[in-house]
């Protein structure tokens, strides 16, 4: 998968990266589609959403939506609002979710459990996207499956190289 920083296809598949607050949303939604991206503002709330494209090898391409961090799509808050009314399949001018990137935090994974159930309870195609996790080598697969009750594999998409702490003063 190529980044892509072409203008907005509103043909194209919306996917919506949601997570909890500080699980890396954001990081992973710059890694896909890199650093040109369009920018908006919910009417009367001061949360910005953020969307880019990913192009695809295959040529096609999806619209990702960045959306603010929530807990639970029951939360009263106006940033659990904007994700709880997306998945909700009124998402940019009635234009539905065809699917759903689901960030957790390997280091705090029961914090994310009530969110990512709730995700998974909406019948939108999902995917889970573990972060901030010790590296996982294709030999020796992480547990998270495990962790999270999940009966199929869960392998590294992609990482970034994991370098030891400097010892410099």
């Amino acid at each position: 998968m190529n980044p892509a920083s072409e203008s907005v296809d509103e043909s194209s598949p919306l996917i919506g990266v949601i997570g909890n607050p500080n699980t890396g949303k954001t990081t992973l939604f710059n890694a896909l589609t890199g650093p040109s991206q369009r920018v908006g503002n919910y009417s009367g709330v001061t949360v910005e959403r953020k969307q880019g494209k990913l192009r695809i090898p295959d040529g096609s391409s999806l619209e990702l939506l960045d959306l603010p961090g929530s807990y639970s799509l029951d939360g009263q808050s106006p940033d659990e609002r904007i994700v709880t009314e997306l998945l909700q399949r009124r998402a940019d001018g009635n234009q539905p979710l065809a699917g759903i990137l689901i960030v957790v935090d390997a280091v705090h994974l029961k914090r994310n459990f009530n969110l990512v159930a709730q995700v998974l309870a909406t019948g939108l195609p999902a995917a889970l996207v573990v972060n901030h996790g010790r590296p996982c080598h294709v030999k020796t697969p992480c547990r998270w499956s495990e962790s999270l009750a999940i009966r199929k594999p869960a392998r590294p998409l992609f990482q970034r190289p994991h370098r030891a702490p400097s010892t410099r003063r």
